[in-house]
Order: structure tokens, then C-alpha cells, then sequence
């Protein structure tokens, strides 16, 4: 991030602290009359008076000395005002920043849970009303909303930080002014979702197109600065007016284009831009959860836009294709396993219940032993009554859903 008036910032402290030098330096001239403290053109001459009555002089500090002593206390004092007028306005624009990527994220992590990116709030709702912070329809393309604005196709408003499950500060940037969210409302209605579909336009200070294709964002998040020309106040009131003249304009005037830029200006003219703006296209975390995916919830029912996926219930889950398996120890014989799974197949049971010859547990007496027949080695069921064998391994049941 670049900015451009710091040295305006220092030369103005720096004049300050010179000006506060001069006050104090008055302010020394009336404290040595009061204390009885004589100057004359060349020496400062401190009047004492001894124990017996007669005046004694002390040679003092010149005026020059005296000058030079608040001078550079002046320049000190300047110079600490402005690194802490510096200092409080980088921390204001961290903030926001910080504000600005957990609202990204979080419209991410909506995006992948419902297929749609969130609509927009309300910018004139006030705190604590039942609408304030919340998306303003789940048909973003259709309808007229108060406190919304629906141009070329993208809807203007506030960021809805309780639809996505944010603090209410996240609606505001550091500087106590509402957050603004555009997006592209095909894109924040059901089933209507397609990442090649943004509307949205995000360009450089000279025009330029600051995104690939040009006129593709998805959604826009703008802090609108220092000055909040264009923004709502906290409260849900308009602020400053959108200027007509100045680069961070298009960040207010009502259109479907917005400016990015890290080159920032507080000059008030015509290059003046002070925004802080994030923009996300295709290319922004790959695209949102396909329809068809299937994914495990530790929860009782499923999410919006997901239904029960019937066939995992009571199984386990196994990848699909080809699998295969060889064990060849030393000096037993080798043996080799290979399945394919196809896409959707299911097999298998929970419990399997045995035979006696199944379970392997008798055994023909080899000829030359002194014995005949067939011998039980351990406990057998009958013949019609086989053991069930418990053999799933520990496990946990999660509900698995489909994306619609």
C-alpha cells in the first residue's frame, strides 16, 4: 500500500512542533518575570539573595541557547505527532483489511455450503433490527428492496454479516462506515449459480481492467477511506456525498464499476483515492461445491441446498475403481486380492453369519496318524443355526448429504 502525503502529514507536525517551540519559549519569558528571573541582550542573569541580605549573580544561558533548546524540543515534539498520526492510520487501514478477508471468507465458506454467494443487506437498516446485517432476499435477480440498488445485473448493499455469521462490527470498517457489497445476482440465487457469469467490472486508477476476463467479478467489498465520501454511517444514515470528480467516485456512483488501486492519495483533487476495495472472480478459490458431491455432517438433518444421501446410510465408504492387494511373507504361500468398485456400487454386510465349514474349525486326520474321521477343534454352531461374526471395525456414524 502506497501513500503519497506522508511527507505532508510530517511537515505538518513538524511546523506544529515549531509553533508549540515558540509558545514555550513565551511561556519561559513569563515564568522568569514572575520569579524575578532579569534578561538583558546578551545574558540571562539569575538574582539570588544570600543569607544576609545581598544579591548574588549567577551567569545564566544566552537567548540563542535558550532558542536553540526549544527549537529542538519543537522538532522533537513534531516529529513524535507525526509518527502517531502515522501510527493511528495505518493501524485504521490493517483493521479494515482484516475486516475486509474474514468478510471474503466467510462469503467463501457460504458459497461452498449453499451453491449461491450471499445477496446483499440493507445499508439503511439501523443495529438491532431484525433486518440489519441480513441478506434482503434469497432471489437476488428478482425484485425491487429498500436499501438495495440493482444495476446491470449486480445488487448494491450492505455486507449481510449475519447471514454469514459475522460480529455486526464486520458490517463497519475502522472508520465507522457501513461496508459496501456488490454482487452479481444470478450468482446469489438458487440454482442459478455459474462461475463464468460475474457482472462486475473492477479497474485500475488509468481504467485498466484489473481482473481477467475484464467485467467478471463475482462480488465487490468496498471500505470508502478516511473521508467515507458515499458511505452509510453505522447508524444506516447517508455520510459525505459521492464526489463527482475524484478516482475513489467510482466506488459510490451507483454503476456496476468499480476502482482497485494500491496507489493512494488523500490530495482532495481529481487523483484523490483513499478506498479499500476486494474483489473475487473465477479464479478465486476454485469454483463452489458441484451438484452431486457428497459430504459427511456431524448434524441431525441436512443443510440448505443438500438433501440425505440414502445409500451410504449403515455403510461404510469405499473409493471407487480398482483395487488390489498382494501379501507374500516368507516361507508361507502368497496370495493376491483384486476388486473393482464401480461409481455407486454396494456390497457387503454389517453382520455375517457363519457355518461350520465356513469357520474352518474341524479337520480330517491325515492317513498314517493312527487316526480317522473328522475332528472338532473348537466349538461349532449347528447346521442350522449359524453364529453370527461381528467384524466392522470401531466406527462413528456421520449423516452423509448430496449437493442439489
Amino acid at each position: 500500500m502506497f501513500t503519497e502525503n506522508s511527507q505532508a502529514i510530517f511537515i505538518s507536525a513538524f511546523l506544529a512542533g515549531l509553533v508549540a517551540g515558540f509558545l514555550l519559549f513565551y511561556l519561559l519569558s513569563a515564568i522568569s518575570a514572575r520569579f524575578r528571573i532579569s534578561m538583558d541582550s546578551k545574558w540571562l542573569h539569575w538574582w539570588r539573595e544570600d543569607g544576609r541580605g545581598r544579591r548574588r549573580t549567577d551567569r545564566g544561558f544566552t537567548l540563542i541557547e535558550v532558542a536553540l533548546v526549544v527549537l529542538i524540543g519543537g522538532i522533537l515534539l513534531g516529529a513524535a505527532s507525526s509518527g502517531l498520526l502515522i501510527y493511528v492510520k495505518q493501524t485504521a487501514i490493517k483493521t479494515t483489511e482484516h475486516r475486509l478477508a474474514a468478510v471474503d471468507e466467510a462469503i467463501q465458506q457460504f458459497l461452498s455450503l449453499n451453491g449461491r454467494l450471499p445477496c446483499a443487506a440493507p445499508l439503511t437498516e439501523p443495529p438491532d433490527t431484525a433486518a440489519f446485517g441480513r441478506e434482503v432476499t434469497d432471489q437476488c435477480d428478482t425484485g425491487s428492496f429498500p436499501g438495495t440498488q440493482s444495476t446491470g445485473g449486480v445488487r448494491i448493499g450492505a455486507v449481510p454479516v449475519r447471514t454469514i455469521n459475522l460480529p455486526d462490527d464486520y458490517a463497519i470498517d475502522a472508520w465507522g462506515n457501513r461496508l459496501t457489497y456488490a454482487v452479481t445476482e444470478i450468482l446469489a440465487s438458487p440454482n442459478t449459480y455459474d462461475p463464468d457469469m460475474g457482472a462486475i467490472s473492477v479497474e485500475d486508477s488509468n481504467g485498466n481492467s484489473a481482473i481477467t476476463p475484464a467485467g467478471s467479478a463475482h462480488y465487490v467489498l468496498v471500505s470508502h477511506g478516511v473521508d467515507g465520501n458515499g458511505a452509510y454511517t453505522v447508524q444506516g444514515v447517508q455520510g459525505p456525498t459521492c464526489p463527482g470528480a475524484t478516482l475513489d467516485a467510482e466506488n459510490c456512483n451507483g454503476n456496476n464499476t468499480f476502482r482497485r488501486s494500491g496507489l493512494r492519495s488523500d490530495t482532495g483533487d481529481a487523483a484523490h483515492f483513499d478506498d479499500l476495495v476486494t474483489a473475487r472472480a473465477v479464479s478465486a478459490f476454485g469454483e463452489a461445491m458441484p451438484p452431486g458431491a457428497v459430504m459427511a455432517f456431524n448434524l441431525v438433518a441436512c443443510p440448505p441446498g443438500w438433501v440425505e444421501f440414502t445409500p451410504a446410510v449403515g455403510r461404510f465408504i469405499a473409493g471407487a475403481g480398482d483395487y488390489t492387494e498382494s501379501y507374500n511373507p516368507g516361507g508361507r504361500p502368497a496370495w493376491s486380492f483384486s476388486q473393482t468398485y464401480a461409481l455407486g456400487d454396494t456390497g457387503g454386510y454389517a453382520t455375517w453369519r457363519v457355518d461350520d465349514a465356513e469357520l474352518g474349525l474341524s479337520f480330517t486326520a491325515p492317513e498314517g496318524t493312527g487316526f480317522s474321521g473328522s475332528y472338532e477343534i473348537a466349538h461349532r454352531p449347528s447346521a442350522t443355526d449359524p453364529l453370527p461374526m461381528e467384524n466392522r471395525p470401531p466406527y462413528i456414524a456421520l449423516l452423509y448429504c448430496q449437493k442439489t
